[in-house]
């Protein structure tokens, strides 16, 4: 039985582009969460503030430092390494 060769060609390419994917979706998500939650404590809207009711609020400052994570990703996938 041979065993297949794979084309490296072709598939560094698509793994590439699908870590890139991956690393935008990383940096977007926690900015969104953090400006979800930041609007959920200025419009005292509770389920922006507490994922399940009866659990802690999350804090805002938290939700300054998941805004400056994505920010620090994002960054980070642009320069050249």
């Amino acid at each position: 039985m041979a065993i297949p060769q794979i084309e490296v060609g072709m598939t560094l390419p698509r793994v590439a582009s699908a870590l890139r994917r991956i690393a935008h979706a990383a940096s977007v998500l926690p900015i969104v969460i953090g400006v979800l939650v930041l609007i959920g404590w200025w419009a005292d809207i509770e389920p922006l503030k507490r994922i399940i009711p009866g659990l802690v609020a999350r804090n805002p400052m938290t939700a300054v430092g998941f805004i400056l994570l994505g920010t620090a990703l994002a960054l980070a996938k642009q320069s050249p390494c």
